[in-house]
């Protein structure tokens, strides 16, 4: 998880094991000394030791155990425990809403063979999540057809007596991004965000920055 994503839900980024992952976790990285050294799952036994196993040696899986084994469940499938779901939303309601808490494009931690993260729609752009990642083809293993679930994906949206159309981007080196937060049919007017962000150069794989954003009021006449 980004350090600004923890920040922002109110975790401390430099503490390896929060927020709490469930047993299935994989997306911590094993190399770096402050997770090795953290034991995320309190079993007194540190994540070193659990990959590494009695043999010392982490490239060896038959007597590795797991550094998140007993972290509790997660009934949406997004990746984050029950446990840590309830810790932050005392509403009870994050644990059964795959979109919750809120995630960054990058986030990969989600569960794609569950059917409620599947179905729902984490970015809000009225695609839900599998069909995103299943592409034109209705094929996860394909990449290049695929859009991102936490990314509403277009170069620009459509409307015909206030319905949109998402059209979707083909990976230009500036991607747009646009809420829109109002749409009143009646007014024909429509309030909302933006934001252009671009690709690091250089960099593999290449990292998104928001390089502008504001706001919009408009209205519109329909032909």
């Amino acid at each position: 998880m980004l350090d600004e994503i923890e920040i922002e839900l109110g975790f401390d980024p430099n503490a390896a094991c929060s927020p709490i992952m469930i047993s299935s976790y994989t997306s911590y990285d094993p190399t770096n000394l402050i997770w090795l050294a953290a034991d995320c799952d309190g079993d007194s036994i540190s994540n070193e030791d659990e990959l590494s196993g009695p043999d010392g040696d982490i490239n060896t899986t038959d007597d590795n155990t797991n550094p998140y084994e007993g972290n509790g469940g997660d009934a949406d499938e997004d990746g984050i425990s029950d446990a840590q779901e309830d810790i932050t939303d005392i509403s009870g309601d994050a644990k059964n809403n795959p979109c919750l808490p809120v995630q960054n494009e990058y986030y990969t931690g989600y569960d794609i063979t569950n059917s409620v993260w599947s179905s729902a729609d984490c970015d809000g752009d009225t695609i839900n999540n599998g069909d995103e990642l299943n592409g034109a083809d209705g094929d996860a293993s394909t990449i290049e057809d695929n859009t991102n679930p936490f990314f509403k994906d277009f170069n620009f949206k459509q409307f015909t007596a206030g319905s949109f159309t998402n059209i979707p981007y083909a990976e230009p080196d500036v991607k747009r991004g646009l809420n829109i937060s109002t749409h009143d049919t009646s007014a024909s007017r429509i309030v909302g965000t933006f934001n252009f962000i671009a690709a690091s150069i250089g960099e593999d794989p290449a990292q998104w920055g928001v390089i502008t954003e504001g706001s919009f009021d408009v209205t519109y006449t329909v032909d």
